[in-house]
């Protein structure tokens, strides 16, 4: 059966429902002058985000030997981009915890892995990095949806990945629609700002500047279990590199770290 996106997501249980302060976190997207003391405080009535916020913030990571114990304090040595990334990641997995025949552990490696190259190499490129984490985290969630809403052909498209076959081409062909479709138009009911959303649909062609540097992400994430030497393999999307204006040793040190360090969200995975 070929699906659209309206198909995919016009079904109560296709759309994960994210916790309260996640989607107040999301609108504040769109506010110029966000108040991080008022964000703190939605956090504070979720408690198994703020534990993580507090976990987060007492890490070696944001290097300080004195422990805070509230959230306000955690807040506001994590910072306002890093606070955003850490709820919008706790709440997705908090919200997607079950999915007919997706692995949800390989699943939020994948995202938080994209996340994390996608952040290292943003400078460069001249984007906010933690613009380009919230990308990485969400560049698959269409995958979610598409499993919840028809998980038998979905199964037939992750026989047809592990075959070798790329995953939109393998989407299209079975369900007519694609997860970066699917992904890009639930974020947009999410509220998120429109160039996320772009560049989550834009994925596999992309044209906007944040979509090219989510696709070499991907990519340097999908070659995770090679080794890069000091000029590009010949199948890395150099024309990409040369586009964002990024260096290949720069995508080298990225790709190095995520073997060497994996990601900062791992602990959300348990």
């Amino acid at each position: 059966m070929q699906l659209t996106v309206n198909d995919v997501l016009s079904k109560p249980q296709t759309i994960p429902s994210i916790p309260k302060v996640v989607t107040q976190l999301i609108e504040s997207f769109n506010d110029p002058s966000p108040d991080i003391v008022q964000i703190a405080k939605l956090i504070e009535h979720d408690e198994g985000i703020a534990i993580k916020v507090l976990r987060l913030a007492n890490t070696s990571k944001f290097g300080s030997a004195r422990q805070v114990s509230s959230v306000q304090d955690a807040s506001v040595r994590l910072g306002l981009d890093s606070l955003r990334t850490l709820v919008l990641a706790s709440g997705l997995t908090a919200a997607v915890t079950k999915v007919p025949h997706l692995d949800l552990k390989q699943f939020w490696t994948r995202s938080f892995d994209v996340a994390d190259v996608g952040g290292e190499l943003a400078g460069p490129a001249g984007i906010k990095p933690d613009s380009m984490k919230t990308i990485g985290m969400l560049h698959n969630i269409g995958e979610v949806a598409l499993h919840n809403s028809a998980p038998e052909q979905a199964l037939v498209v992750v026989a047809c990945v592990a075959n070798g076959d790329q995953r939109a081409a393998a989407e299209t062909k079975e369900m007519g629609v694609t997860s970066a479709e699917v992904g890009s138009e639930m974020v947009r009911r999410w509220r998120l700002p429109e160039f996320v959303c772009e560049a989550i649909g834009q994925q596999h062609e992309p044209e906007l500047i944040e979509a090219k540097l989510l696709r070499v992400a991907m990519q340097v994430v999908k070659d995770k279990g090679i080794e890069y030497g000091e000029a590009p393999p010949a199948h890395f999307p150099v024309q990409l590199l040369e586009d964002l204006g990024i260096m290949w040793p720069s995508v080298k040190h990225a790709h190095d770290v995520l073997i060497e360090h994996g990601n900062q969200f791992a602990e959300l995975l348990g």
